[in-house]
């Protein structure tokens, strides 16, 4: 009885797992807290623009992250099909082809082909291709080390004498 429940709910993780939906999204990350717990999740991130993680999900783990206070926004449902430019729009946004799915002050994420791509070219305009590697976690490591100025450190005579 026991290896019929287990092989059931074995099934059912594995079918469900088969139609988990992948979602392309950005969450807010503004201070270190909020990057320590990100990246306690080990999700992909593949960008980090002013602050904001752009990150793929399965949508399973959506309801994890809005329970941990994250507000991720979806900004494709379909990740991947097409080839992403992250775009200095503060020139002219005129110019810049494709479908701009995310933006945040003078940045833009922009879904474009490679027709598009060339166009980007052509305008010489200022860009570089999302990732398709997530960050490592040397990159994460970096991100949550806390720096100290050399201003913050006080002299101490005792100190000195010492060394």
């Amino acid at each position: 009885m026991k290896s019929i429940s287990c092989r059931i709910l074995l099934t059912c993780l594995v079918v469900a797992s088969l139609y988990a939906q992948p979602l392309l999204i950005t969450v807010e990350l503004d201070d270190q807290a909020a990057l320590r717990l990100w990246q306690s999740f080990d999700i992909p991130t593949y960008d980090f623009v002013k602050d904001v993680a752009i990150a793929e999900i399965d949508d399973g783990q959506l309801p994890n992250l809005l329970a941990h206070d994250f507000k991720p926004r979806i900004i494709d449902e379909t990740p991947w099909d097409k080839q992403y430019a992250v775009v200095d729009i503060s020139d002219d946004e005129t110019i810049v082809p494709g479908d701009r799915i995310w933006s945040k002050e003078n940045i833009g994420l922009h879904e474009i082909d490679s027709e598009q791509l060339h166009e980007l070219y052509v305008h010489q305009t200022r860009f570089r291709s999302l990732r398709r590697v997530p960050f490592s976690n040397r990159f994460w490591q970096q991100m949550v080390t806390k720096h100290i100025l050399l201003q913050s450190l006080r002299w101490n005579p005792f100190i000195q004498s010492l060394v």
